[in-house]
């Protein structure tokens, strides 16, 4: 409207109604423009109030414990080279979903007796021995009290051969009453306090011994 009125006087009005066109094609462009999910109106309001009405100085701060420990290397300027070891790092080995079946016909989606002794023998031939071995749940594929005691027992078997200490923890195709049966003695069917305090506890001393 404004073009409009300005130029009356100037130019005619078929002249004028092309000037209008064009004044009023980065406003229809406008309708099609996203950014973030904004629209160009709701993005210019928002560098309107960041940059004009509430203007201030955001500052990153962390709340993970990885970019806390990086803190003295960033500070140094100074970047590990990938695959190099850590000075003083000490190392443990996580296994995951073992589902270990003792069946002589085990399905696909079982770890055999025989795969996990191969992963300890692969694992502590590392340069960077791991200190101990947390196997966090499915442990068994069945949940029967028999496979979890021979689990119990490989693993202690495990233990002694390579000098370590293995950790489990239960996950939800576990069977709580038949793991607490052979791990601990006692068949009950309770939230388990195993790894809470047994592995705490052990896992704080391995670090600080």
């Amino acid at each position: 409207m404004g073009i409009y009125f300005a130029l009356q006087p100037y130019v005619g009005t078929e002249e004028i109604g092309w000037v209008c066109i064009l004044g009023a094609a980065p406003f229809a462009v406008c309708g099609f423009f996203t950014y973030h999910g904004m629209t160009a109106e709701q993005l210019l309001w928002a560098w309107v109030k960041s940059e004009i009405f509430c203007p201030k100085r955001l500052v990153f701060k962390s709340d993970t414990y990885y970019y806390t420990a990086l803190q003295p290397a960033i500070r140094a300027g100074t970047k590990r080279k990938r695959g190099s070891p850590m000075e003083n790092a000490r190392y443990f080995l996580h296994v995951t979903d073992t589902h270990l079946c003792f069946d002589a016909e085990a399905p696909d989606t079982c770890c055999t007796e025989h795969a996990l002794r191969s992963l300890y023998q692969t694992a502590f031939a590392w340069d960077h021995r791991p200190t101990f071995v947390l196997i966090t749940g499915d442990l068994v594929h069945e949940g029967t009290s028999a496979d979890y005691a021979r689990t119990k027992d490989l693993l202690q078997e495990l233990d002694e051969q390579y000098h370590t200490k293995t950790h489990p923890a239960l996950d939800n195709h576990d069977i709580r009453k038949n793991f607490n049966s052979a791990f601990r003695g006692q068949a009950f069917d309770q939230p388990v306090d195993y790894c809470e305090h047994r592995f705490s506890r052990k896992c704080s001393s391995h670090f600080q011994n």
